[in-house]
């Protein structure tokens, strides 16, 4: 098997997407925990450095591109849309989040 030998322009750029969502969810979270906010992520904790943060980052990546590798042709430009769409959301949450509000504030 000769991995990423079947890939085009589209796979590529969708990398490229989810990488980019990637970096997006890992900067919105710091500037979430500058500003009073949590990370809601177990693993991570609720209040994680900004270098647990590269690294947890710097994983994603790497998962990322690692499945992106092995995923059959047919599933991978699914697998790195919903990704790079599901990465973009959370920073697009993050980034709205008001940590100085009350639960019941909308």
């Amino acid at each position: 098997m000769e991995f990423g030998k079947n890939w085009d322009a589209r796979d590529s750029a969708l990398l490229t997407a989810a990488f980019g969502a990637i970096y997006a969810d890992v900067q919105s979270t710091k500037d979430l925990l500058r500003r009073g906010g949590e990370e809601s992520n177990p693993m991570l904790g609720r209040n994680p450095s900004g270098r647990d943060m590269d690294k947890a980052g710097l994983i994603a990546a790497l998962a990322t591109a690692g499945t992106a590798m092995v995923l059959p042709k047919n599933l991978r430009k699914t697998g790195l849309g919903a990704l790079a769409g599901f990465e973009a959301g959370m920073a697009r949450r993050n980034s709205s989040l008001n940590p100085k509000a009350k639960p019941n504030d909308f």
